[in-house]
């Protein structure tokens, strides 16, 4: 509804005024037409179609699975399992090559191995020589 004040004069211009704005506070139609409008984002800087890969050396790659694959048949081998049976231990070749000196990766071995009932040393030196190849190829200094 629309309601109107008359008045004499200056007085009605101001009155109308009023009013109006009143009226343009107050409106009983949907939400949707009540809704302020959204301020206007500036849209965001055009991303660089940017690319992430990773280079393997597949030949490296190659080596560590042939070492792993050795690994596990060597160690099936000294703790006596059948293919469908596990063994006990698992050698972390990235854990073994962290440590300083090779007398540390022959004791980390050999506490590994400690519960082996087989002899462990010439599985532990060819462990440590095919580890050291694996390490040179992979452009890192012997440690």
């Amino acid at each position: 509804q629309v309601f109107t004040l008359r008045a004499s004069g200056s007085l009605s211009s101001r009155v109308n005024t009023t009013l109006i704005v009143m009226a343009a506070r107050v409106s009983f139609g949907s939400p949707q037409d009540n809704v302020a409008p959204k301020p206007v984002q500036p849209a965001p800087p055009p991303r660089r179609n940017v690319k992430a890969t990773v280079k393997y050396n597949r030949a490296l790659l190659k080596r560590r699975l042939e070492l792993e694959e050795w690994v596990d048949e060597a160690l099936r081998d000294i703790y006596e399992c059948d293919e469908d049976e596990d063994y006990e231990i698992e050698i972390d070749i990235d854990e073994m090559l962290e440590l300083q000196t090779e007398e540390e990766r022959v004791e980390f071995l050999k506490e590994l191995l400690v519960d082996c009932k087989k002899p462990t040393d010439e599985f532990i030196q060819e462990l440590l020589q095919r580890v050291q190849k694996l390490h040179k190829m992979s452009g890192n200094s012997a440690r």
